[in-house]
């Protein structure tokens, strides 16, 4: 009945509209990620989002043409008993980013971004694409755990924008005339089977040869690929370019990891703006004080010593230490010189189940909570580190109890900490529902207490079999039972 006016109205801009909608809606997606809440608090990733800085290496006192000055040390060469030079130069990421996205024809289409956990990379990568999606830049976030990749790029790809929900058709991988790739977590790729480090250095392999395949053409593409560092380093085979990876630095660097302890300079780096003389901790938390309406004013002054120098380094870290640290100081976390990230975990747990219990809401008592917290980790732990099905939850946590986690879990009042480290990570082939962890550094948190609480157990029962000959179990059933954990 409507076909003369569906043709009345196609036109050859029809299409061209219809992906530039569906563009703006993707930009538009990347803003709502960017503004989601930290840790269910009130804040952002964009208000408390501070500018990294990262350092790139050159040999034999080459800088690189975005860098100015030498700074050098010498270590023996891998290739010989010579002493090579080995430079760092300091830039701000952002900045460095830009400018090379700014030139025409760069040496090379691909950076890296190294970093360890918590280091920033993903709330950067979150934050750039952002940024890039403001400008009409047509610019892809893509997390390597979602992406199915098989030895060809292209097909992933395209199989990725196809089931984006936003984007579907939207983007023309053969006659696109600019592309920015944003992959994110290439450790991500590597935990994906038995071979992960053989994936992540065939993918590193794959995404060069497709990136120099259409360079030169009016296909202009442009990536960038953050992992670990154990990662990155795992694919140096590939000789990479100087100024090509960029290994992210805390946003502070004490003196003890610039220095021997003779006092004799670890590295002299090449730092123009002098960026490595700056704590950007106290520019955090002031402006975290200023979020939550607060007079105070930078970091408390014992986070400006050792040892929470390296504690407090890192973004994530502070962000859990501040909000172990919120709420009445009868509940909030004591910070003392033996207090390490382990204790930040473990008052976040127990500050989770207070906030449940002061409104009423717990259905499953607190050490069901933590046995279905751990359970989920150990089975995480067995399989690719990063996720797990409900059918390897169940060999480590009992059905019941899952049962009554998931409910908890995607309730709003776990919002704070379920909600933050484990997400939903979707359906497997066999369509059972996939539980994520979103930080690894939390579920190997939850992977040693796991291993502890299970050689506690083991030990226990010896116990009962050395006192109680028909109970408890003996040395081989302890054994057997271990190797199945």
């Amino acid at each position: 009945r409507y076909a003369s006016l569906v043709d009345w109205l196609d036109s050859p801009f029809t299409q061209a509209v219809d992906s530039k909608r569906r563009w703006l809606a993707y930009y538009a997606s990347l803003e709502d990620e960017y503004d989601k809440s930290v840790f269910g608090e009130s804040y952002s990733l964009r208000d408390l989002y501070m500018p990294l800085n990262a350092y790139h290496e050159t040999r034999d006192g080459e800088s690189h043409p975005q860098s100015t000055g030498r700074a050098r040390r010498t270590e023996a060469d891998e290739e010989g008993p010579e002493k090579a030079v080995i430079t760092r130069h300091v830039v701000p990421l952002e900045e460095y980013l830009n400018s090379w996205l700014a030139e025409p024809t760069p040496n090379y289409p691909l950076l890296l971004i190294s970093g360890g956990p918590g280091s920033g990379k993903s709330s950067f990568l979150k934050h750039f694409a952002a940024s890039l999606g403001l400008k009409d830049r047509s610019v892809l976030f893509i997390p390597l755990q979602h992406l199915e990749y098989d030895r060809q790029i292209s097909t992933a790809l395209e199989n990725y924008v196809r089931r984006h929900p936003i984007l579907q058709d939207a983007v023309d991988l053969s006659g696109h005339c600019e592309l920015i790739l944003l992959f994110d977590g290439l450790d991500e790729l590597s935990m994906a089977g038995v071979h992960g480090l053989e994936s992540a250095r065939d993918f590193v392999g794959a995404l060069k040869q497709f990136l120099n395949r259409v360079k030169g053409s009016s296909f202009n593409v442009r990536a960038i690929l953050s992992g670990r560092t154990l990662a990155i380093q795992a694919d140096r085979s590939y000789g990479w370019d100087e100024g090509q990876v960029l290994h992210l630095l805390p946003y502070f660097t004490p003196n003890d990891d610039r220095e021997e302890a003779t006092g004799e300079k670890k590295f002299e780096f090449d730092d123009p703006q002098a960026l490595l003389g700056r704590d950007y901790r106290c520019d955090w938390w002031a402006r975290l004080h200023q979020l939550m309406g607060s007079k105070n004013l930078g970091a408390p002054d014992l986070f400006l010593k050792a040892p929470f120098d390296t504690l407090t380094s890192q973004p994530l870290l502070n962000v859990l230490i501040a909000i172990s640290m919120s709420g009445p100081a009868d509940k909030a976390l004591q910070i003392d010189e033996k207090t390490n990230l382990n204790h930040v975990y473990a008052h976040l747990l127990h500050r989770v189940w207070e906030r449940n219990e002061e409104r009423g809401v717990n259905r499953i008592d607190k050490a069901d909570f933590n046995t279905a917290m751990e359970g989920v980790a150990a089975a995480t732990w067995h399989g690719n580190g990063r996720t797990a099905d409900v059918e390897a939850i169940q060999k480590h946590v009992d059905e019941g109890l899952l049962q009554g986690f998931s409910e908890e879990a995607e309730s709003s009042v776990y919002s704070l900490l379920v909600g933050f480290f484990f997400q939903g990570g979707g359906r497997n082939s066999a369509g059972q529902n996939v539980y994520e962890f979103t930080h690894k550094s939390f579920g190997e948190y939850l992977t040693a207490r796991s291993i502890l609480t299970r050689l506690q157990d083991l030990m226990e029962a010896h116990d009962t079999r050395q006192r109680k000959p028909r109970q408890g179990k003996d040395v081989q059933e302890c054994l057997v039972e271990w190797t199945e954990h």
